[in-house]
C-alpha cells in the first residue's frame, strides 16, 4: 500500500519519537499510539517504516552500544554489563550486530602481537622470561596472566619451527 506525502510525514515524526527514545517501555507506548493513530496494530507500524524505507541506519540504542563497547573494548559482556547497568544478552546481541569481536578474541589479538615481538627479536628467551618482560613495559592496557603467554608462546615456537 502506497502513503500519501502527508501519512508519510505523520509516520516520519512517529518514527522521529520512537528512536529519540532508549526506554523500552517508552518505545512500546509509543508504538501502541502511533497504531492506535493509524488503526493499525503496533507490529506494522514497524512494519510501515521498514516498508518505505523509514528506518535508520544506525539507532540510538546502536549507537549507545558502540559507544560502550568502544570504552570497554577488553572487558567480557558480562563485565561491561555489570559496570554499565545493562543486560549482558544486550551487550553480546550489539556486539554480534555490530561485527565487534569479544572482548578475550580482541585481548588475544592483542597478546599476540606482543609476543611476537619478543619471539621474532629474542628467540632465546622463554615464555616466562618474555611474561616478565611483558609485565615491566606496563603497557599492556588488561591484566594478563603467565599461563597465557605461554599459551601464545609455545604456538609461535611452533609455527617457526613448521616454517
Amino acid at each position: 500500500m502506497t502513503l500519501k506525502a502527508e501519512e508519510l510525514a505523520r509516520t516520519a515524526v512517529w518514527r522521529d519519537r520512537y528512536y529519540a527514545e532508549t526506554d523500552k517501555e517508552v518505545r512500546k507506548r509509543i508504538l501502541k499510539d502511533a497504531g492506535d493513530e493509524f488503526g493499525i496494530l503496533p507490529t506494522a507500524v514497524y512494519k510501515r517504516w521498514a516498508d518505505n524505507g523509514m528506518l535508520p541506519e544506525e539507532t540510538t540504542l546502536t549507537k549507545r552500544f558502540r559507544e560502550l563497547i568502544a570504552r570497554h573494548p577488553y572487558q567480557s559482556d558480562r563485565e561491561i554489563a555489570r559496570r554499565e547497568g545493562v543486560k549482558a544478552d544486550s551487550v553480546r546481541w550489539f556486539r554480534r550486530k555490530l561485527g565487534i569481536p569479544p572482548g578475550c578474541r580482541q585481548r588475544r589479538a592483542v597478546l599476540e602481537k606482543e609476543v611476537a615481538i619478543y619471539v621474532e627479536n629474542w628467540p632465546d628467551m622463554t615464555s616466562g622470561e618474555v611474561y616478565r618482560s611483558i609485565l615491566a613495559d606496563d603497557e599492556m592496557p588488561f591484566a594478563f596472566n603467565r599461563w597465557s603467554v605461554r599459551e601464545v608462546w609455545h604456538e609461535l615456537q611452533r609455527q617457526r619451527e613448521a616454517s
